[in-house]
């Protein structure tokens, strides 16, 4: 039985709520993902365990049917909060910055991290800064 696209929280067009884990986020485009998922259900990529590696060095792991991202190029792992600010960034991008600015400020977020949420929004055209 082939194995499911991976679901579409893990791309910035589609985020929803973030989990406590597992709050991986796909930084490439969706046609990069169907490449991979194509080389997993034909059997050509490696799997270790539960887990698929394919050639662009992207690693998956699968849920019943469905494929999620681990890591590898074009994935980043998000803390539930860093998942949060980017659905903000969506929402109201001046807002975000003010809480991104806050959470650095009071020593919650690191700025490396809160850097990597910026730089991702900016990325996806979610902020105008």
């Amino acid at each position: 039985m082939p194995l499911r696209f991976p679901n579409n929280r893990h791309f910035v067009s589609g985020l929803s709520i973030p989990k406590a884990t597992g709050n991986s986020l796909f930084t490439i485009d969706k046609s990069l993902v169907q490449v991979d998922v194509n080389e997993i259900n034909n059997g050509n990529a490696t799997k270790t365990g539960n887990t698929f590696t394919t050639s662009s060095g992207r690693r998956y792991g699968f849920h019943d049917d469905i494929l999620y991202p681990i890591d590898g190029p074009g994935i980043e792992k998000l803390s539930s909060q860093e998942y949060k600010l980017l659905k903000q960034f969506k929402q109201d991008d001046k807002k975000a910055m003010q809480t991104i600015n806050v959470l650095v400020s009071k020593g919650i977020l690191p700025e490396h991290r809160a850097n990597l949420v910026k730089k991702i929004a900016q990325n996806f055209g979610l902020t105008s800064f």
